[in-house]
Formats: C-alpha cells, sequence, structure tokens
C-alpha cells in the first residue's frame, strides 16, 4: 500500500479505535495491569534511562512509563489526530513523526525504543532499514521491544482488523530480522491472557488448558513439530545492543 493511501487512515485512525477502545485517561487507565504484567519485567532498571516510543498513538505505553516512574520518555506518531489526544490526556511529551525521518540523526542516544504493533505497518522492503535506524539510535547496551501480530495464531483478529497491516510475525522471522540488523540476547514471549478478574481468570485458564493444546495438536498433526511453540494472538520480542 502506497504511503498517501495509509496516511489517509492514519490521519482517522481515532475513529477506527472509537469502534473498540476508550482513548480518554480512562481508558489509559486500563492499559496498566496489561502493560505491568507483560512488559515491566523488560525495561531498564534505572528509571532516568530515555526510552522512546515509536508509533504511541494516544499514550497508552506512555501513560503506564509514567505511572511507573520512568520520566525521561517520548512518544513519536504518524498520525497528528492521535497526536493531539495523546497531549489532550496530559502526555505532552509526543510528537508527529515519521520514525525513518525522526531517527536518522540520534545517534546513541536512547537506552530504551519500544515499538508496540507497530512492525506490521512497515512494508517488507522498509522493515530492515527501520530496525537499522533502531539500532544505530540505541546506545551500547540499549534494548529493543516489540510487539507483534503472531502469523502462527490460526486466531490471528490483530492482524485482518487493520486495513494498514503488511504481514505477521513468528519467533522464527522476527528472530531472523533482529539477528540481521546486529542485535543479540533476542528473546521472543507469548502474550497469554493476563489475569486482572473473573473473567480473566476463565480466558487465561481456557488458553492454557484448552486451546494452547489443541494448537500444539494441530501443528503436530499437519506439520511433524511445534512450529516455534507461540501460538497467541500477539508476541513481544525483546533484544540488545551490544
Amino acid at each position: 500500500m502506497e504511503f498517501k493511501s495509509k496516511n489517509r487512515i492514519y490521519e482517522n485512525y481515532n475513529a477506527h479505535a472509537l469502534v473498540y477502545e476508550d482513548i480518554t485517561v480512562k481508558g489509559l487507565k486500563r492499559w496498566i495491569g496489561y502493560y505491568r504484567a507483560h512488559y515491566l519485567k523488560l525495561l531498564p532498571k534505572n528509571k532516568n534511562s530515555k526510552i522512546l516510543d515509536v508509533g504511541c498513538g494516544y499514550g497508552r505505553m506512555l501513560y503506564f512509563l509514567n505511572n511507573e516512574g520512568y520520566r525521561n520518555i517520548y512518544g513519536i506518531d504518524t498520525s497528528q489526530q492521535q497526536v493531539e489526544t495523546a497531549i489532550q490526556n496530559g502526555l505532552n511529551y509526543v510528537e508527529h513523526a515519521s520514525a525513518f525521518k525522526f531517527l536518522e540523526n540520534k545517534k546513541e542516544q536512547y537506552d530504551t525504543i519500544i515499538m508496540i504493533d507497530v512492525l506490521e505497518h512497515i512494508e517488507k522492503t522498509e522493515v530492515l532499514e527501520l530496525l537499522d535506524k533502531v539500532y544505530f539510535s540505541l546506545k551500547a547496551g540499549g534494548s529493543i521491544i516489540l510487539q507483534l501480530p503472531n502469523a502462527l495464531t490460526p486466531f490471528n483478529v490483530f492482524l485482518y482488523q487493520d486495513f494498514t497491516h503488511e504481514t505477521a510475525y513468528t519467533r522464527a522471522s522476527i528472530s531472523q530480522l533482529l539477528s540481521t540488523t546486529g542485535f543479540e540476547n533476542i528473546r521472543v514471549f507469548p502474550i497469554v491472557p493476563h489475569i486482572h478478574g473473573p473473567k480473566s481468570l476463565i480466558s487465561h485458564l481456557m488458553w492454557k488448558v484448552v486451546w494452547q493444546n489443541l494448537i500444539k495438536l494441530y501443528m503436530l498433526t499437519a506439520n511433524g513439530n511445534l512450529m516455534g511453540n507461540i501460538y497467541t494472538s500477539n508476541l513481544i520480542a525483546y533484544a540488545e545492543k551490544m
């Protein structure tokens, strides 16, 4: 999809987001438990670490980082509408910018660069270029954290709910890309439903006991192996610049 076509959709992202989520501060607060369950362990221990949120949207991750005591944080997004919403939500450390241009002159400036639901929007011909820019912008010992739709799940609703999505990833494919870029200590995690109430407990148990095992059985039957053993709708990838 050409950039101009995508840009038309990005500039109307709020209308799309309002269909399935609350983009106010009240909505931001609901994500704290999710990020704490899946991302807190991957963040730098030093609360003064310089962190960039690429594709920050209306500020879900930034709100969480601020709530956890991180103050040296900044976000960029290609949607002016989303950036304006983030500012309305009190997140003034955001900017309307393309990651490709923003990172051009940011050599070794960041301790951590986060991209939640970003890489799937990038065309395959440009993915390595973006990861190269992220690598260039990280300090030695810095880390990249990605959230991506999982190509191996048979229930991949996240890949198809957004028309601007280009591709999904697997543990193998994202590890291949990160390694090619120069990253080391690559780890990939499933995003299992986290427990925050009775309904989520049921979802968690259903995944652990029923769905995960059914998918494993299918993989073994159809392919003869588990194909990476991560089947959740989304996955997290973490890697370091050594």
